[in-house]
């Protein structure tokens, strides 16, 4: 019998044969780590966005109607979201700072009080930039109904959006890479 890939199957050895690097990097949250996980190549090239985009809509709730994020990791993933037109068609990036000048926005996009909100990243280790989006979210008095994560480092991510109540959807833990 033929066995077939699955669309995550796809994904997972994308991931693998391209965005895992050793050495010794430290990692946004602070952590040393020897293993860095490199997803921003694929996040622009539109055959490696699409298996993602179509993988976070296996994954998503459908009752979504807006998706947000923060940083570069994030765009590329809320905006092929919006314009696959499914099952959200607005969404929004938090800013790392404030500029000086312009709108001043903490937040660029469309962000609305009760939306339901997915919110995306590309890696996670401790939470800590999505809990920055949590807290943006229901300051707006919208509501995060999931939050997905391509590859979650496993290193504490998981338990801090439990304990805040929060549902997270990883399409990949770290281990699952055997490495």
């Amino acid at each position: 019998m033929i066995k077939l890939k699955t669309k995550s199957d796809l994904l997972k050895d994308i991931i693998i044969e391209n965005c895992i690097k050793k050495g010794d990097y430290t990692l946004s949250s602070g952590i040393k780590s020897d293993i860095y996980i490199d997803l921003k190549p694929l996040l622009f090239i539109s055959e490696s966005l699409y298996r993602i985009k179509d993988v976070v809509i296996q994954q998503a709730l459908w009752d979504i109607n807006c998706v947000g994020g923060k940083g570069i990791g994030a765009l590329p993933i809320i905006i092929s979201l919006i314009q696959s037109g499914i099952f959200c068609s607005r969404g929004f990036i938090l800013r790392d700072y404030v500029k000086s000048h312009g709108t001043q926005q903490v937040i660029e996009g469309n962000l609305y009080e009760h939306d339901n909100v997915l919110i995306v990243d590309d890696v996670v280790t401790t939470g800590e930039s999505v809990m920055e989006v949590v807290k943006t979210v229901k300051y707006y008095n919208g509501r995060v109904r999931q939050i997905i994560s391509i590859v979650d480092r496993e290193q504490g991510a998981e338990k801090r959006f439990k304990e805040e109540g929060l549902l997270y959807t990883p399409l990949f833990k770290i281990s699952e890479f055997n490495i």
